[in-house]
């Protein structure tokens, strides 16, 4: 796993502090990009100087990965917790797909991000964000193997699902200019609906 070289001792305060950081950035480089948003920016929005800053950080690519080091294991944490309390496969995907939404729906520029910005880390820090993605995608390939397994769904890739599901609940964050009329409950059910039956009618 990439690792970001920190100057401060305390891990207790590094860890504060980097989450400070992962918040700050995500907010401005959703206005503005990775690209257009610089390092002093940063450490404005956090009411500190440069040099603080990189007590944290080593250079400004940091800031991207940070935030993927933030977000992405707290969303699979809400993930994994939302399927615990169901052992029937279908219920617990179901649950999954309605945690899911709610974490687009709060943090759509995260999504947005992972398309647009995750290009701008280098190599090991993408290979290490990628392994968080697929640790995320974790919990919908456990439920849709364990449907199949119990005869519940057809036979597919659990992964290939899994990324056209994800895929089509990203939606909202990628299409909210036009899905926000219809309500995130609707585009939910909508989803749910042509996952689990499609959209031909039977016979």
């Amino acid at each position: 796993m990439h690792e970001i070289l920190s100057s401060v001792r305390s891990k207790a305060l590094v860890a504060q502090r980097r989450a400070e950081i992962a918040g700050a950035a995500l907010g401005l480089f959703r206005n503005k990009g990775f690209k257009s948003t610089s390092v002093e920016e940063v450490a404005t929005q956090l009411r500190i100087d440069k040099a603080t800053l990189y007590g944290y950080i080593s250079k400004k690519e940091d800031l991207l990965y940070l935030v993927f080091q933030h977000y992405v294991p707290a969303y699979t944490t809400r993930l994994e917790t939302a399927a615990s309390s169901f052992e029937d496969p279908l219920a617990r995907l179901d649950a999954l797909i309605v945690e899911q939404i709610r974490i687009i729906d709060e943090s759509p520029e995260f999504v947005l991000l992972t398309y647009r910005e995750l290009r701008h880390l280098h190599h090991e820090a993408v290979g290490s964000v990628l392994e968080m993605i697929r640790a995320n995608h974790a919990p919908f390939e456990r439920a849709i193997q364990d449907g199949i397994d119990a005869g519940l769904l057809v036979p597919i890739e659990p992964a290939i699902a899994t990324h056209a599901l994800l895929s089509m609940l990203h939606m909202w964050a990628a299409q909210f200019w036009d899905l926000e009329r219809f309500g995130v409950e609707s585009v939910s059910q909508a989803a749910r609906r042509i996952f689990f039956k499609g959209v031909a009618r039977d016979g």
